[in-house]
């Protein structure tokens, strides 16, 4: 089992900006990136063997861009990232609108204990706490469909 946070957001620049805020590590490999596309070049880049925006020079985080969102994972363990939710939860169907955006942060290592610098933050920044199960070659959050769906009613909410 392993932690998650999720937040959702109608605008996916505001959730770069929010996954920074709630992690200094998060913030040091986006380099401070404005928005969605300058995080993405830089999460590509950091792929490359490059130094990080903390000028840490380290093995090869993992990159994952679709058109329905993105996951990098690095060298660490700390996951983050975001995929488009829809009115109907975490898969689309004919009929489906975006309503957003769900932000996810994935804990290094685990079970997030409550008094980790990562949750604390995450929590008072309004972030939603879910455990999954995640299989080592899932790199789209496919496992994260059933909590997402799970939590649509919360996460649809913090888009109004």
């Amino acid at each position: 089992m392993k932690t998650y946070f999720l937040h959702t957001f109608a605008d996916p620049d505001t959730g770069i900006q929010a996954l920074q805020d709630v992690s200094h590590s998060i913030r040091d490999s986006l380099g401070g990136a404005k928005g969605i596309a300058q995080a993405l070049a830089t999460m590509a880049l950091n792929t490359q063997y490059q130094p990080t925006g903390n000028g840490t020079g380290w093995g090869a985080p993992r990159l994952l861009a679709d058109s329905y969102g993105a996951r990098y994972i690095t060298t660490g363990g700390l996951e983050y990232g975001w995929r488009v939710l829809w009115t109907s939860g975490a898969a689309p169907y004919q009929t489906d609108t975006i309503a957003g955006y769900v932000f996810i942060i994935g804990y290094p290592g685990g079970i997030a204990r409550d008094g980790s610098t990562l949750a604390q933050s995450a929590a008072e920044h309004g972030w939603l706490r879910t455990e999954a199960d995640p299989p080592e070659w899932d790199l789209t959050w496919w496992h994260l469909s059933r909590s997402i769906d799970k939590l649509a009613p919360q996460l649809l909410a913090q888009t109004q």
